[in-house]
């Protein structure tokens, strides 16, 4: 019983830390850069960047399936607004969970 309370307890806690970030990197690319917005719109998809290892020329991009609010990306320590209604999150090294957007 204790450990069934205990996997039950273990399994609230990792999904209250849940963080949504961008899907892994396709096979062969690299992630870069996540962006939201469009400079006219308050709500808008989440844009991740990925680039050829190899050849950064090549460029491949994936859009979350949610629309995130503006207010709840101002609320984002690694995200930094470019412009009105543009936010960037860029990581120099690769790691996709620099870039947490969760908005819950």
């Amino acid at each position: 019983m204790k450990r069934i309370l205990a996997l039950c307890s273990l399994y609230f806690v990792v999904l209250l830390s849940y963080a949504d970030t961008c899907p892994q990197p396709p096979n062969g690319y690299i992630f870069r850069v996540a962006a939201w917005g469009n400079h006219a719109d308050t709500t808008s998809q989440i844009r991740c960047h990925y680039y050829k290892r190899g050849d950064e020329s090549i460029h491949q991009e994936i859009r979350t399936y949610d629309y995130y609010h503006e207010e709840d990306m101002k609320r984002l320590s690694n995200w930094h607004s470019s412009g009105d209604r543009y936010y960037l999150c860029t990581s120099l090294n690769t790691n996709i969970n620099e870039c947490v957007f969760n908005h819950r």
